[in-house]
């Protein structure tokens, strides 16, 4: 009998499909039972394997525990001097530091206490309870007992009841081990005390939380004496395990099915303890029935599928391919008439061939369309190049020929469309050279599909002038076999135009610029001998003052020296009145001279600023000592306004400038002040942690200043109005000196006044804060003290003066004897060493100014000479630079007294040095 497709794809599935299922399934259960014990047995040696490598783990670290307390010297120190019966004092003393010791292991998880019971019978412990009252003494001993017979060092004694009977723990995992100490006599370690630590019991229990009991069957842990460590029951942990357990662990070697279960056991590495799993052999065959059960489900299922795919088969097979059939010949037949898409469902070869039809029944129709679309795209894109105003666009065939030449091509090249179209380039702007080049161009962007450009070219028109392009060339697909040329150039010929003008004028820039080097050389050469020369000058200048200050300085001493010698002395008041006035004209021709050296010294930049510590207070006080009077002389009021928090801050500046800027303005408002008041302000403009900015303010009630006549007050030598030199006098400098300090200072100085109603002339200085209280500066020591102290400790005291200048060498030589000194007196720097060399003296005056030998170099060579290394030498001299004072000091010099010479002054730094102790 024949069978048809169907009745064979039956048989087919039939034969191929269900007979070998059954076979499978009857092997796939004897091979899972085989498979599932194998499993089993694998499984439970790896699980024994891990969990043993776990529990070694944790009873090395409880024995590296035990080892380091019971290595502690500290503790073994206190246990080898153990006694019996300590007395209260010493047994708490003895706890506390054991348990200092012991505390240190208590963060330790899950334990409980650590106890040490010592053989004279003495209990120390640390744990989770202080209350220790109730020990169980017979467990103590066993534990004690067991330890010492024990072969090991550390006992493992199991799952014990708590020998604390206070403790919340009534089972607890105990681990032991004696402490020995040596015997000095015997030479052999004796045991002294118990070390006990208490886990808690299920220390080891949770590490088997996560065995598999459905897998795995169960797991137990047995101690040295067969007692449970661990057992999924936990009632039995600590209890002795059953004989049928232990035949069980027994029988582990015999065959499988021999005693019911699958047993597999192993020892611990550390305690003698048994870890074993027990599996029934009803756990490992159960998943066999249900294998069988699963297969004879599938086998029935299966049979019902292969009814169910044969139907569809035919349906999802047959018939779709009939239709593709009848849809092909179809096209075949009628190429143009329009088809729908087959219904297509599904992921398979019949409905992707189904698929694929309709692809390419939308490719044809996509085709269609996109041949439309090309025809009206080419319409468009001629359209758009041929709007294209400023770019020439052309396209080019393989061998170059024009196809395609745009209204703006026309423009730029002279040559019409229909003239160039089927011609080259060559024909029509390049030369041979540029044609040649063109079609290399063209070739070589053929072979690597890159742009060409833009490059600049420079090219004739059809009419003969010249041109400049920036061309673009591009490769477009013609075909599949053809490839087209795209070429686009812009009008560039008045940029080029452009820069070749610009170059020529670089050109003309750079001779300009070299020109006007060669013009700048000559003025730096001149520059440099004009600096040079100003340098000369600058020096000249500076050693102008210097002779000037000497000079100057040098009578003033003789004049108010020889003054202050006759007021001591001369006693009839009308001649007295006449030296008084005398002193005061020299008082104000040194205040002059000071002025016009200061500006000088300005100018020259020579004047340098002080730091010293100091605070407000000094300089107010200062200041109302020595204008005071003349305040209250004039019937004015002199009012000060500071606030609070300048008064506490402590500075660093130069408080002897700052003065002088005060006395300056405060002065000057007295003098132009006929009546009312003067006040003097303080605030604080800026602040930072490191400095300050201080505003001061003298404002008066006097004459005032016109706008106009403001603009000369810093100026000089001049006034507001040159008649208040004639009616105030003054030279006009104080203002300057003033401002040029302030501007050292930091700040500034300014004015506001009115004519008629007052001045206030304020400045701002920048001082440094500093922490703390100033260092005090030196009290005045009275004049009459200093004399007296002198007179009364240091007269007959030998002094040498060195000074060349007679009036100068008569003023100096009545000071000093006046309170009792020796001189000897040398009239230049030679003889001042000489006469050093010969004998010892208690000081030195030394001027710097001297024939045949300057102080300076005479204050080197007595310092070398014996006996004098420490002998105190101070310069008296009428140079006032502050470079002046340094070089007397770096000299050799301790001190530094300026000409004219204040007695006072003279007199207080005499005693300085008398009184300072030698070195």
């Amino acid at each position: 009998m024949r069978l048809n497709l169907i009745q064979r794809f039956i048989t087919y599935l039939l034969l191929l499909g269900v007979l070998p299922l059954l076979a499978v399934g009857g092997i796939s259960i004897q091979l899972s039972r085989s498979a599932l014990e194998s499993e089993a047995r694998g499984y439970v040696t790896q699980e024994l394997k891990d969990k043993r490598a776990l529990l070694d783990v944790q009873m090395a670290q409880i024995e590296a525990l035990i080892a380091n307390i019971s290595g502690v010297e500290e503790i073994t120190d206190v246990l080898s001097v153990d006694s019996a019966a300590p007395d209260t004092y010493t047994r708490l003393a003895t706890q506390a530091r054991i348990g200092y010791v012991l505390n240190n292991y208590l963060n330790l998880q899950r334990l409980v206490s650590i106890e040490i019971f010592t053989l004279s019978g003495n209990h120390y412990h640390v744990g989770e309870t202080l209350d220790v009252g109730n020990i169980d003494t017979a467990a103590r001993d066993r534990l004690i007992q067991e330890t010492r017979t024990h072969s090991r060092n550390i006992y493992w004694a199991g799952i014990r009841p708590n020998v604390n009977g206070n403790s919340k723990h009534r089972s607890v995992l105990v681990a032991t081990r004696m402490i020995y100490r040596l015997n000095r006599e015997t030479s052999r370690q004796e045991p002294v005390a118990l070390l006990v630590v208490n886990y808690a019991a299920n220390y080891i229990r949770h590490q088997f939380a996560d065995t598999d009991s459905a897998k795995s069957g169960y797991m137990v842990l047995l101690d040295g004496n067969d007692h449970f460590v661990q057992h999924p029951d936990a009632t039995l942990l600590g209890k002795k395990a059953a004989p049928e357990l232990l035949a069980s662990l027994a029988a582990e070697a015999l065959p499988s099915g021999t005693t019911g279960m699958l047993v597999q056991s192993t020892r611990l590495r550390t305690p003698n303890w048994r870890l074993a799993i027990l599996v029934p052999d009803e756990v490992i065959n159960r998943p066999a029935h249900d294998i069988a059960q699963a297969s004879a489900l599938v086998m029935l299922a299966s049979l019902l599928l292969v009814g169910i795919g044969g139907y569809f088969f035919l349906r999802r097979v047959v018939l779709p391919l009939r239709e593709i059939t009848h849809r092909f010949h179809q096209l075949r037949t009628a190429p143009e008439s329009k088809q729908k898409p087959m219904v297509v469902v599904g992921d398979d070869e019949i409905t992707n061939l189904g698929r694929g039809f309709n692809d390419l029944l939308d490719a044809l129709n996509a085709r269609q369309e996109a041949d439309q679309a090309l025809r009206l795209s080419e319409v468009q894109l001629r359209a758009n190049l041929d709007n294209a105003p400023n770019v020439a666009i052309q396209w080019y065939d393989e061998s170059g020929r024009v196809s395609y030449w745009n209204p703006a091509s026309e423009k730029l090249f002279g040559w019409r469309a229909e003239e160039s179209v089927g011609k080259t380039l060559g024909q029509l702007i390049y030369t041979e050279e540029q044609a040649t080049e063109f079609q290399h161009v063209l070739g070589q962007i053929k072979d690597t599909g890159q742009p060409y450009g833009p490059v600049e070219i420079a090219i004739r028109t059809r009419d003969g002038g010249d041109a400049w392009l920036l061309s673009t060339i591009f490769a477009i697909p013609m075909s599949s076999e053809r490839t087209g040329y795209v070429c686009m150039d812009v009008d560039i010929t008045d940029r080029k135009a452009a820069e070749k003008a610009l170059r020529q004028l670089n050109q003309e820039l750079e001779a300009r610029v070299r020109e006007r080097t060669r013009d700048l050389e000559v003025s730096n050469a001149d520059l440099t001998r004009a600096r040079d020369a100003a340098e000369i000058a600058n020096r000249a200048k500076s050693t102008f003052l210097a002779n000037m200050s000497h000079e100057l300085r040098t009578p003033m001493n003789g004049i108010m020296g020889l003054t202050s010698i006759m007021q001591r002395q001369i006693q009839d008041p009308k001649h007295k009145d006449m030296l008084d006035k005398i002193g005061q004209s020299s008082q104000h021709l040194l205040h002059v001279i000071n002025d016009i050296l200061d500006i000088s010294k300005i100018e020259a930049e020579r004047l340098t600023l002080e730091k010293v510590d100091f605070r407000v207070s000094e300089v107010l006080e200062n200041l109302m000592s020595v204008i005071g009077h003349k305040v209250t002389e004039k019937g004015l009021r002199l009012l000060i306004e500071s606030p609070s928090a300048v008064a506490r801050l402590a500075f660093q500046g130069d408080r002897h400038r700052l003065s002088q800027i005060l006395l300056n303005l405060v002065g000057n408002a007295i003098k132009f002040t006929e009546q009312g008041s003067i006040t003097l302000r303080i605030r604080i403009l800026d602040e930072t942690p490191s400095d300050v900015l201080l505003r001061w303010e003298v404002q008066d009630t006097g004459i005032g200043i016109a706008a106009e006549d403001q603009k000369r007050l810093f100026a000089a030598f001049e006034q507001a109005d040159g008649s208040m030199t004639r009616k105030y006098g003054g030279t006009g400098l104080g203002l300057v000196i003033s401002k040029r300090l302030a501007h050292m200072m930091g700040g500034e100085m300014g004015i506001e006044s009115q004519a008629g109603m007052g001045s206030t002339f304020w400045f701002t200085v920048r001082l440094v804060k500093i922490a703390g209280d100033p260092v005090e500066s030196a009290q005045t020591i009275e004049k009459d003290t200093a004399e007296t102290r002198i007179k009364t400790r240091y007269m007959g005291a030998r002094i040498l003066l060195a000074e060349d200048e007679p009036i100068n060498q008569e003023v100096s030589i009545r000071l000093l004897e006046e309170v009792g000194f020796i001189v000897d007196l040398a009239e230049n720097g030679e003889q001042a060493v000489a006469m050093a060399e010969q004998g010892r003296y208690d000081l030195i005056l030394m001027d710097m100014q001297m024939p045949k030998l300057n102080g300076v170099d005479a204050t080197r060579a007595i310092r070398v000479l014996p006996g004098h290394e420490h002998t105190p030498i101070l310069a008296m001299t009428a140079n006032a630079f502050d470079e002046d004072r340094r070089t007397c000091i770096d000299a050799g010099m301790n001190d530094h007294i300026g000409k004219p010479v204040e007695p006072d002054t003279l007199y207080e730094t005499l005693l300085k040095w008398l009184e300072k102790p030698p070195g």
